[in-house]
């Protein structure tokens, strides 16, 4: 027993969905980054010039470079050979 109205509805949702999804990859397809759409590198100057590898390097503020081992704080341990 199907009810004709809840289908109607169904696709009406769909056909909403379905249209709002096209327009944004549309939106997607003619501005892909809109983030850098007045972006103009010329502008900012020479003091912004990086070279590439700065782009892509992580950004590591803070951290410490090197990896340390824990401070063990019991004195008395035995070693066992495997």
């Amino acid at each position: 027993m199907r009810n004709p109205e809840i289908e109607r509805t169904l696709r009406s949702i769909r056909a909403k969905r379905r249209l709002e999804f096209n327009t944004q990859n549309q939106k997607e397809m003619e501005d892909p980054h809109p983030s850098l759409a007045n972006h103009n590198p010329a502008a900012n100057g020479a003091a912004n010039q990086r070279p590439l590898r700065e782009y892509a390097a992580p950004q590591v503020n803070g951290a410490l470079p090197d990896i340390v081992r824990p401070p063990v704080n019991a004195n008395n341990f035995e070693l066992k050979p495997g």
